[in-house]
């Protein structure tokens, strides 16, 4: 048995989850282990503050969350991220047992893949357009060459953003085994340190 006490984030309350032989809980949800359908691992990284989430569905469609954030230059280093890295292993390798032909994805979730592709899609039509509408109205180039470059780089970072969160492009997923030895030796990186 594992049970392990983390704040998702900074300033939230702190979540005990517990990870039996065959069930895994936070309190007000639990899961069993064997009716686990979809497994999702997605990292973020703004501003120096990485965010982690391992999110479980079952059969049922019962969703359990563990969560994490904190400085990214201290990721493994901080007693909340390494109870995450543990217990994110531990549920790894019980899965592995379990379940061996479960997948694990790699991506957010297909609502915020749409919302970024959304933001993507908007700053670069907005970028494209206020350039192109500049030089179309024959505005003097010795005034206008610092905003076009502004707005050139906006509209070529949001159609990078777009084009990387496509909603059409297929999940990334990885087998269960090669989650279980991720996780493992993250677990061995967070105890060295």
């Amino acid at each position: 048995m594992t049970t392990v006490t983390l704040r998702p984030a900074p300033v939230s309350a702190p979540v005990t989850i517990t990870l039996t032989e065959d069930t895994i809980s936070d309190g007000a949800v639990s899961l069993a282990l064997a009716d686990i359908l979809h497994v999702r691992h997605s990292s973020r990284l703004f501003r120096r503050v990485r965010s982690d989430y391992v999110d479980l569905t079952d059969r049922a469609g019962a969703r359990l969350r563990i969560a994490c954030s904190g400085p990214a230059g201290r990721w493994g280093g901080f007693e909340d991220s390494a109870a995450f890295i543990t217990l994110t292993a531990a549920l790894a390798s019980a899965l592995a047992e379990r379940q061996p032909e479960l997948t694990v994805c790699l991506e957010d979730s297909m609502l915020w893949r749409r919302v970024c592709f959304g933001m993507g899609l908007v700053t670069a039509l907005s970028g494209a357009g206020v350039a192109g509408f500049a030089i179309h109205d024959g505005v003097d180039m010795d005034r206008a060459a610092g905003p076009l470059v502004v707005m050139g780089g906006m509209a070529l970072f949001g159609a990078f953003l777009a084009w990387s969160s496509r909603p059409w492009r297929p999940e990334r997923t990885i087998p269960m085994a090669t989650w279980r030895a991720l996780t493992a030796q993250a677990a061995l990186q967070c105890a060295a340190t």
